[in-house]
């Protein structure tokens, strides 16, 4: 039995069948892994850029969110920057 066993993991030592797909699979899991680090760090950099954006906005305006009929009474106004 240990003999068989023996034979067996070394016949599949010596084949070489699968290594490409596996070193393949291996290079499309750090790519993979590499764009999900390169998207958390981009989503937080953008999340920063939006608060930030938020911020002024609500200094300058007096108000955080605008909405399209905001904007139309403001430009019917004739001023965009005019508080409702």
């Amino acid at each position: 039995m240990t003999n068989l066993i023996m034979k067996s993991l070394s016949q599949l030592h010596r084949d070489e069948a699968g290594q490409g797909l596996v070193e393949y699979a291996l290079i499309i899991a750090l790519v993979a892994f590499a764009a999900v680090v390169g998207m958390n760090t981009l989503a937080t950099a953008h999340s920063a850029k939006s608060a930030r954006c938020s911020t002024l906005a609500s200094r300058r305006f007096g108000r955080t969110t605008f909405g399209l009929s905001w904007f139309l009474r403001s430009v019917s106004r004739g001023n965009p920057d005019q508080r409702n």
